[in-house]
């Protein structure tokens, strides 16, 4: 009875070919339909297919039939999507058995009720992604046919032994042969189906990409053109009009367009950056308030061009000082009030600063308020995706949200925006807090108008991006200084070599590494100023070389200059013994700063440590002669490197970068600022309170620095180093209490009356 049951029953289950074809036909067609529909049309497949084996059934002696429907039922479920296509098989599969009728249609309607929970229960572990295999399936049928068996006992025990014996072998054999077979075949079309469908996605991405591209570069070429007609027009006519007024209207144009292609290759670097992770955040104690302050004052001109209001309101809680990438807040800052200004055509423009509860020490929360045109609803989150302006008909090309947006979150913060279409705009920029110091300086306004802008974005002013911009001071800042200049590109090495002799400064001109050595062995310089790629030798192995030399060289203030700004190659540079690193192209304010500070900063170091001292006996203010000794007095001195109370050439670059009544606003809230602070420093004294001095002494250096005072910011530096030596920090005490007063009693005017009158 093996024999011929099994061969009948493999001729059954062999019309299951068809049942392959169909479904994988079947399976593309209803891909795209709704879970529920494609489950019920897969599982009525299955369901038919069962259909056509009831109707090529073995006969047994007895009167019963034996087919291979449990083979399609069970495979219902893991391939049809669900319970509902094994149901569906399922319900077909009955109806069927009924309509046969006859002694078995009891033990068939169990039966197939257990197999359609057999195949949901295949369904849910391929689902969960467990093993799902031939030999899986193979299980499967077993337990269908464990299912029969058991079902047979309903037609009576003798019955249902003598079915087992007789047909049960072939049955078990056939059915379990039959699922495993063919269900992996299906399971071969699905991943078939499964590969083209990714290749498809693929494709489409591809072609998604390609049109990014296509459009990428198509308004790359649009807004590179732009200014490249410009810069190359306005040489045209330079070179045609030698009319000195004509000239300097031409090279205010060279310079906008310039700064123009400056902020797009900029925001095409930070975009880079973020997205590849290659772009570092450098956080730093940063004042808030000088920050503000100083963004706030570059947007003044702008905004009263367009008679707008310019706003800056910073809440009272905002601590003085936190730890930020001063760099990174500024560029986002610069972006943010830029766009206002460019949109808002009446009313005001407003950054203001609190703070806000949040987790761990809270959050410091940026906002930027103005009354334009407002965005309408569907646009909020698309003006952050990268090449989505803002507004279509304003121009640009849509990547500084997209940059600030991605900067704000490499912070540990969020860029969000509220608006609704002619109501204006917020944008909310939230950065953790983390304070430094907690007491407040006068350097913001409490709420009033704190006027606006020298110019808005990077592309008004690049010092932006790197701190504060600072107005060239008139005269010659540089007068008298030795400067090597070592640039192989001749246009750069002779457009530095002219702006540093316009400075005052004495440069000599080198083409690479090695001749910068020789320069270097035959005289002395104060600086050098270091191209970072050159042939021969570059940049990063001649300062290592300068290093090396010893002696004076260890000291030699080196300024690296480079276009290469991707920021992992930062730290390589430092590193090889560079005191700065600065972009090209050069931002005359920062360098000419910096090259004053560095050669200044030498100087007093080299005084300070001279083993013979100065040649004769300093002075300080009130004309009494400075001890040589170790004593509190001498150290002072030391940490003062002859610094007067005021400085007039910073007093001037403030004055150059403002307009004279910002100016005296801000002096005219230092007089109540010193007062306070010397209370508190005399306080802090008289109770013997070293950290409530130095507290003091940070909140004053800031704005003290700021304001030209510079005796008062190193005493302030100097009080802030941790010690142990309480006669020290007294005497440092007492000197800033009565630098304080001498800011306001003893400051002599600058060219002309007092600034602001000492109440």
């Amino acid at each position: 009875m093996f024999d011929s049951g099994f061969l009948a029953l493999t001729q059954n289950v062999g019309l299951l070919a068809l049942l392959v074809v169909a479904y994988g036909g079947l399976a593309c067609a209803v891909a795209a339909l709704p879970a529920a529909v494609r489950q019920l049309l897969l599982g009525g497949l299955f369901g038919l297919s069962g259909l056509l084996l009831m109707a090529f059934p073995f006969e047994t002696g007895s009167g019963l039939i034996f087919d291979g429907r449990a083979v399609p039922l069970l495979l219902a479920g893991p391939f049809g999507g669900g319970p509902l296509a094994a149901l569906a098989a399922g319900l077909l599969v009955a109806a069927g058995r009924l309509a046969i009728g006859g002694d078995g249609v009891l033990p068939s309607l169990v039966v197939a009720l257990a197999v359609v929970a057999l195949s949901s229960g295949l369904w849910l572990l391929r689902s969960r992604g467990g093993r799902f295999d031939a030999g899986i399936l193979a299980l499967g049928g077993l337990a269908a046919s464990a299912a029969l068996f058991a079902g047979l006992f309903l037609l009576g025990r003798e019955t249902a032994v003598g079915l087992v014996a007789g047909l049960g072998p072939a049955y078990l054999t056939t059915v379990a042969g039959a699922t495993a077979l063919f269900g992996y075949l299906l399971l071969l079309d699905d991943r078939r189906r499964e590969a083209l469908a990714g290749a498809e996605a693929a494709r489409r991405a591809a072609d998604l990409a390609n049109a990014s591209k296509s459009r990428f570069l198509a308004r790359m070429s649009h807004e590179l053109r732009t200014p490249l007609t410009g810069i190359l027009g306005m040489v045209d006519l330079m070179a045609r009009d030698a009319t000195p007024q004509a000239r300097q209207g031409y090279l205010e144009a060279l310079r906008g367009s310039g700064r123009i292609l400056l902020t797009l290759i900029d925001d095409i670097l930070d975009l880079s950056g973020l997205e590849g992770g290659g772009l570092t955040i450098s956080p730093g104690e940063v004042s808030l308030h000088r920050l503000t302050f100083d963004v706030v004052s570059v947007f003044e001109p702008r905004a009263q061009a367009k008679g707008l209001t310019l706003r800056l309101v910073i809440d009272e809680a905002v601590p003085e000082t936190i730890l930020c990438d001063d760099r990174r807040v500024r560029q986002i800052l610069f972006k943010l009030l830029g766009n206002a200004l460019r949109f808002t055509e009446r009313g005001h423009v407003e950054l203001s600063l609190h703070t806000a509860a949040g987790a761990g020490a809270g959050r410091l929360v940026f906002e930027v308020r103005d009354s334009g045109p407002g965005i309408e609803a569907g646009r909020l989150e698309r003006i952050f995706e990268p090449f989505e302006p803002g507004d279509a008909t304003a121009g640009g090309v849509g990547l500084g949200l997209a940059v600030s947006r991605g900067l704000a979150e490499r912070m540990g913060g969020r860029l969000t925006v509220r608006s609704e279409k002619g109501l204006g705009s917020i944008f909310v920029l939230e950065l953790p807090l983390a304070p430094v110091g907690a007491a407040a300086g006068p350097g913001a306004d409490r709420g009033g108008n704190h006027g606006a802008d020298r110019g808005a974005d990077r592309g008004a002013d690049r010092g932006a991006d790197r701190g504060p911009a600072v107005a060239q001071p008139a005269g010659e800042p540089l007068a008298g200084l030795a400067l090597l200049v070592a640039e192989d590109t001749a246009v750069t090495r002779l457009l530095l070599g002219e702006m540093l002799a316009r400075l005052g400064a004495e440069p000599v001109l080198v083409e690479d590494g090695r001749q910068a050595l020789e320069r270097l062995r035959e005289r002395t310089f104060d600086l050098v100023l270091m191209d970072m790629q050159m042939p021969r030798l570059d940049g990063v192995e001649a300062t290592r070389r300068i290093r090396a030399l010893g002696g004076g060289f260890a000291s030699l203030p080196i300024v690296g200059l480079t276009a290469d700004v991707v920021a992992g190659n930062r730290p390589r540079y430092l590193e090889a013994g560079l005191s700065d690193l600065l972009y090209k192209p050069v931002d005359w304010p920062v360098l000419t700063a910096r090259i004053a500070a560095l050669v200044a900063e030498r100087r007093g170091r080299a005084e300070a440590t001279s083993p013979a001292g100065p040649s004769a006996p300093e002075a300080d203010r009130d004309g009494e002669a400075l001890p040589s000794d170790d004593s509190p007095a001498a150290r002072i001195a030391a940490a003062c490197g002859g610094r007067p109370t005021y400085d007039p050439k910073v007093r001037r670059a403030l004055a150059d970068s403002m307009a004279p009544a910002r100016l005296e606003e801000i002096l005219a809230l230092w007089p109540p600022f010193a007062e306070e602070h010397r209370a508190l420093i005399e306080q802090a004294l008289a109770a013997g309170d070293g950290t409530a001095l130095a507290r003091a002494a940070h909140s004053v250096k800031g704005t003290a620095g700021y304001l030209g005072f510079v005796r008062l910011e190193a005493l302030c530096k100097a009080a802030q180093r941790p010690t142990e030596d309480a006669g020290l920090q007294a005497a440092l005490g007492a000197e800033i209490a009565l630098e304080l007063k001498r800011t306001l009693d003893e400051l002599p005017p600058a060219g002309g009356p007092p600034l602001y009158a000492v109440g």
